[in-house]
């Protein structure tokens, strides 16, 4: 099962390296944001001394919702090649197949988050407590696993790339801004029917504790909730993965 895993791990990772150039431009946007807006948002975000350990995380899950978030359409190019036909015909087990990938996603997403906090360190000095910066990888990681397992699910289910595509837009804008990830919503800042959806929305949980994390507060509650939601999520991710590959390549 592990050298399966590894094989289609290194097998993604490589097709990921020959294309390098949709690495660079993911880093371009959270760059862009970084550069244009933070010096912006950081000052209205009322918490003294922490307005980076606010806005980077926002940072964080943007990077990993769009490395994430449409990946289900290069599924679909490779089911539609016979790739994962042929794939599936030999004793690789379908576990093996989506943790592979998936392991791969981490890999990119968690490679992404340390260049974009190395950077908010550098030119913004961002405080960088090392077992708050792991945790926050950490958490950012299983966000972006646990949607790119939705998305290979969808992916599957569908078989369409244009349905996929559209499904996937327009779920992605709603999770960004009820998560409160660019200005963060609060009891206090925002009208009741504003919190009261974002507390449905459980990206909002783990950003949370991922702000937390960044302040070096690993004790606080928001800790707890968030780790919880995001294990969560991966476990509902790989299940329903796992289940849509076997039901289509039994």
């Amino acid at each position: 099962m592990l050298r399966d895993i590894w094989i289609i791990f290194f097998r993604e990772s490589a097709q990921r390296t020959r294309q390098s150039f949709w690495l660079v431009v993911g880093l371009v946007q959270p760059l862009l944001y970084m550069a244009l807006y933070g010096p912006l948002v950081t000052k209205l975000i009322a918490v003294p001394g922490h307005g980076w350990s606010v806005f980077v995380p926002a940072l964080l899950l943007q990077a990993a919702l769009t490395q994430s978030m449409f990946v289900g359409i290069a599924l679909l190019v490779e089911y539609r090649a016979g790739v994962l036909g042929r794939l599936f015909s030999t004793p690789v087990r379908h576990a093996a197949v989506l943790l592979g990938k998936l392991l791969s996603i981490a890999v990119v997403v968690a490679a992404l988050s340390l260049m974009i906090i190395f950077l908010c360190h550098v030119f913004f000095r961002l405080p960088v407590p090392v077992i708050g910066v792991a945790m926050s990888l950490a958490l950012n990681v299983a966000v972006a696993v646990a949607v790119a397992a939705f998305s290979y699910s969808l992916a599957l289910m569908t078989k369409n790339e244009q349905s996929l595509n559209t499904t996937l837009s327009t779920l992605m804008l709603p999770l960004l801004l009820l998560s409160g990830a660019f200005l963060p919503i609060t009891r206090e800042n925002s009208p009741g029917w504003l919190y009261a959806a974002s507390r449905c929305n459980p990206i909002s949980y783990v950003l949370d504790a991922s702000r937390a994390c960044l302040r070096g507060d690993l004790g606080a509650t928001a800790v707890y909730a968030g780790a919880g939601t995001a294990g969560g999520l991966v476990l509902a991710g790989v299940l329903a993965g796992l289940a849509v590959f076997r039901r289509d390549h039994p």
